[in-house]
């Protein structure tokens, strides 16, 4: 009996190494092949980060996004907004038409949620609503430096950073309409200047 009980278990050990040995060999003749990454070339002078980091100081992004929804609000607290975001205004500005590529294609511990993004891009559009008539210049220079952070947030990243860019152009697209009109020929042909080569340095779909 004991013997007949050796004999079972053994050909059950027997059956189980020769199943998962199977199993495994199946596994190595059928695996599907790990997709080959390749490798980013990302510029030395990249402002990528300093993209994020403008994100992490804009103040209040809440109370700014009713501010950028309320097509009646006043000028004073438009104003208001743009002053206490003054230093990521003005950074916005320095960094515009600088190279970027997002840096980290999957989320860091010091990952940005892409709702956080746009907050950047509204302080840009509401400095458009407010000096397109009375300066047109300065509102076209704030419109293209907000269309450089949005292409810049997704270029060369993964589909994450594409939702991130796409988010942050909203706000931009909205108040474009505000400042066209008033601007001279030669503005509009430095505007779409800039347009052109920020499209031609997108990402491929085919590459993501």
């Amino acid at each position: 009996m004991k013997r007949a009980f050796g004999i079972g278990g053994g050909l059950v050990a027997a059956l189980i190494v020769i199943w998962l040995g199977g199993g495994a060999w199946v596994w190595l003749r059928n695996s599907v092949p790990d997709p080959p990454v390749p490798a980013r070339r990302l510029p030395s002078d990249n402002v990528y980060p300093r993209y994020v980091e403008l994100v992490t100081k804009v103040r209040d992004q809440k109370g700014l996004q009713r501010l950028h929804l309320d097509r009646n609000a006043s000028r004073s607290d438009i104003m208001r907004a743009l002053e206490a975001n003054a230093d990521v205004l003005n950074g916005l500005r320095d960094l515009a038409g600088k190279p970027c590529a997002v840096t980290d294609l999957q989320p860091t511990e010091k990952f940005v949620g892409a709702l956080a993004f746009p907050g950047v891009t509204r302080l840009a559009a509401l400095s458009v609503r407010v000096r397109a008539k009375a300066d047109p210049g300065a509102a076209q220079r704030d419109l293209v430096a907000g269309l450089h952070f949005g292409t810049g947030v997704m270029r060369n990243g993964a589909t994450l950073h594409i939702t991130t860019g796409f988010l942050s152009l909203v706000p931009i697209f909205m108040d474009a309409p505000d400042v066209l009109p008033f601007l001279s020929a030669q503005q509009s042909k430095s505007a779409a200047e800039a347009v052109r080569a920020m499209l031609e340095q997108l990402t491929p779909l085919s590459d993501i």
